[in-house]
Protein backbone atom coordinates (compact mmCIF):
# COMPACT_ATOMS: atom_id res chain seq x y z
CA UNK A 1 0.00 0.00 0.00
CA UNK A 2 1.54 3.25 -1.27
CA UNK A 3 1.45 6.07 1.11
CA UNK A 4 0.65 9.72 0.03
CA UNK A 5 1.45 12.79 1.83
CA UNK A 6 1.02 16.52 0.36
CA UNK A 7 3.65 19.10 0.62
CA UNK A 8 4.57 22.53 -0.78
CA UNK A 9 1.44 21.48 -2.61
CA UNK A 10 2.52 18.46 -4.30
CA UNK A 11 1.67 14.93 -3.99
CA UNK A 12 4.55 12.56 -2.73
CA UNK A 13 4.26 8.77 -3.04
CA UNK A 14 6.38 6.63 -0.79
CA UNK A 15 8.59 4.26 -2.79
CA UNK A 16 10.90 2.63 -0.29
CA UNK A 17 14.07 2.91 2.00
CA UNK A 18 17.73 2.67 1.03
CA UNK A 19 19.93 1.31 3.99
CA UNK A 20 19.73 0.77 7.85
CA UNK A 21 21.52 1.98 10.78
CA UNK A 22 24.76 0.20 10.95
CA UNK A 23 28.17 1.40 11.57
CA UNK A 24 29.17 -0.31 8.31
CA UNK A 25 28.13 -2.13 4.89
CA UNK A 26 24.95 -1.02 3.66
CA UNK A 27 23.91 1.20 6.61
CA UNK A 28 24.61 4.58 8.05
CA UNK A 29 25.66 5.99 11.26
CA UNK A 30 23.79 9.54 11.23
CA UNK A 31 23.68 10.13 7.56
CA UNK A 32 23.79 14.16 6.78
CA UNK A 33 24.10 14.25 3.35
CA UNK A 34 23.65 12.62 -0.18
CA UNK A 35 24.90 13.05 -3.91
CA UNK A 36 23.58 11.47 -6.63
CA UNK A 37 25.89 10.16 -9.87
CA UNK A 38 24.54 10.38 -13.51
CA UNK A 39 23.97 6.79 -13.17
CA UNK A 40 21.88 6.73 -10.15
CA UNK A 41 24.34 5.72 -7.85
CA UNK A 42 24.27 7.50 -4.76
CA UNK A 43 27.14 9.18 -2.67
CA UNK A 44 26.07 9.01 1.03
CA UNK A 45 28.26 10.41 3.93
CA UNK A 46 27.61 9.90 7.46
CA UNK A 47 28.76 11.81 10.41
CA UNK A 48 29.25 9.13 13.39
CA UNK A 49 29.45 10.33 16.26
CA UNK A 50 31.56 10.45 19.50
CA UNK A 51 30.09 7.00 20.75
CA UNK A 52 29.73 5.38 16.69
CA UNK A 53 32.87 6.99 15.31
CA UNK A 54 31.76 5.86 11.76
CA UNK A 55 33.12 8.64 9.68
CA UNK A 56 32.58 7.65 5.78
CA UNK A 57 31.19 7.97 2.60
CA UNK A 58 29.02 4.96 1.66
CA UNK A 59 28.35 3.97 -2.55
CA UNK A 60 25.14 3.02 -2.95
CA UNK A 61 22.26 2.18 -5.68
CA UNK A 62 18.98 3.00 -5.49
CA UNK A 63 17.80 -0.51 -4.89
CA UNK A 64 20.14 -1.11 -1.75
CA UNK A 65 22.86 -2.68 -3.97
CA UNK A 66 25.63 -1.61 -1.84
CA UNK A 67 28.96 -1.43 -3.93
CA UNK A 68 31.79 0.03 -1.23
CA UNK A 69 32.74 2.87 1.65
CA UNK A 70 35.45 5.04 1.88
CA UNK A 71 36.80 7.50 4.10
CA UNK A 72 36.93 6.66 7.61
CA UNK A 73 37.12 8.13 11.55
CA UNK A 74 40.49 10.07 12.00
CA UNK A 75 42.63 13.19 11.25
CA UNK A 76 44.79 11.52 8.31
CA UNK A 77 44.30 12.34 4.87
CA UNK A 78 41.08 10.82 3.45
CA UNK A 79 39.65 10.33 6.96
CA UNK A 80 37.26 12.78 9.18
CA UNK A 81 36.45 13.51 12.47
CA UNK A 82 33.31 15.15 11.53
CA UNK A 83 31.66 15.01 8.25
CA UNK A 84 28.77 17.35 7.44
CA UNK A 85 28.15 17.43 3.51
CA UNK A 86 29.09 15.51 0.30
CA UNK A 87 28.69 17.31 -3.57
CA UNK A 88 30.01 16.29 -7.00
CA UNK A 89 31.61 17.98 -9.54
CA UNK A 90 30.82 17.28 -13.25
CA UNK A 91 33.59 14.82 -13.74
CA UNK A 92 31.90 12.95 -10.17
CA UNK A 93 34.60 13.97 -8.16
CA UNK A 94 33.31 13.02 -4.14
CA UNK A 95 33.69 16.67 -2.15
CA UNK A 96 33.61 15.98 1.88
CA UNK A 97 33.09 19.11 4.35
CA UNK A 98 34.40 18.58 7.56
CA UNK A 99 33.36 20.92 10.09
CA UNK A 100 35.93 19.17 12.89
CA UNK A 101 38.83 19.41 10.91
CA UNK A 102 37.70 23.06 9.05
CA UNK A 103 38.92 21.23 5.35
CA UNK A 104 37.63 19.21 2.03
CA UNK A 105 38.68 15.99 1.22
CA UNK A 106 38.25 14.98 -2.27
CA UNK A 107 38.01 11.15 -3.62
CA UNK A 108 37.63 10.29 -7.20
CA UNK A 109 34.20 8.63 -7.88
CA UNK A 110 35.95 5.11 -6.96
CA UNK A 111 36.81 6.48 -3.04
CA UNK A 112 40.15 6.85 -3.90
CA UNK A 113 41.75 9.76 -2.39
CA UNK A 114 43.00 12.54 -4.76
CA UNK A 115 43.84 15.77 -2.20
CA UNK A 116 42.78 17.03 1.09
CA UNK A 117 42.49 21.37 0.87
CA UNK A 118 41.53 24.13 3.50
CA UNK A 119 43.01 26.14 6.42
CA UNK A 120 41.21 26.35 9.20
CA UNK A 121 40.45 30.67 10.49
CA UNK A 122 37.93 33.22 9.94
CA UNK A 123 40.25 35.20 6.89
CA UNK A 124 39.17 35.10 3.03
CA UNK A 125 39.55 31.57 2.12
CA UNK A 126 39.73 30.07 5.39
CA UNK A 127 37.77 27.79 6.76
CA UNK A 128 35.91 27.40 9.87
CA UNK A 129 33.29 25.43 9.96
CA UNK A 130 32.37 23.68 6.71
CA UNK A 131 29.18 22.48 7.24
CA UNK A 132 27.26 22.38 3.16
CA UNK A 133 28.59 22.26 -0.54
CA UNK A 134 27.44 23.26 -3.66
CA UNK A 135 28.98 23.35 -7.50
CA UNK A 136 27.79 26.08 -9.39
CA UNK A 137 27.28 25.33 -13.97
CA UNK A 138 30.84 26.45 -14.24
CA UNK A 139 31.94 23.61 -11.34
CA UNK A 140 33.02 26.20 -8.56
CA UNK A 141 32.48 25.02 -5.50
CA UNK A 142 30.09 26.92 -2.84
CA UNK A 143 31.02 26.23 1.21
CA UNK A 144 29.01 27.49 3.38
CA UNK A 145 31.06 27.97 7.23
CA UNK A 146 29.02 27.56 9.77
CA UNK A 147 30.86 28.93 12.61
CA UNK A 148 31.91 32.20 10.71
CA UNK A 149 28.30 32.35 9.08
CA UNK A 150 29.52 32.75 5.71
CA UNK A 151 29.57 31.41 2.26
CA UNK A 152 32.88 31.05 0.02
CA UNK A 153 33.14 30.58 -3.70
CA UNK A 154 36.20 28.61 -4.47
CA UNK A 155 37.95 26.41 -7.73
CA UNK A 156 37.31 22.56 -7.49
CA UNK A 157 40.97 22.80 -6.89
CA UNK A 158 40.46 24.90 -3.32
CA UNK A 159 41.46 28.17 -4.83
CA UNK A 160 39.91 31.32 -3.27
CA UNK A 161 37.84 33.31 -5.91
CA UNK A 162 35.35 35.35 -3.43
CA UNK A 163 32.42 35.55 -0.71
CA UNK A 164 30.10 37.14 1.57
Amino acid sequence: MALNTVAAGRAWVYSHNIGRNAGAGMGFAQPVGVAPAKDGVLFVVSRGSDTNPSQRVSKVTVDEEFITEFGGHGQEEGQGIFFTSVALDQDENVYIADVGLHRITVFDKEGNLLKTWGEPGDGEGQLNGPSGLAFDAEDNLYVVSSISSRVQKFTKDGQYLGGF
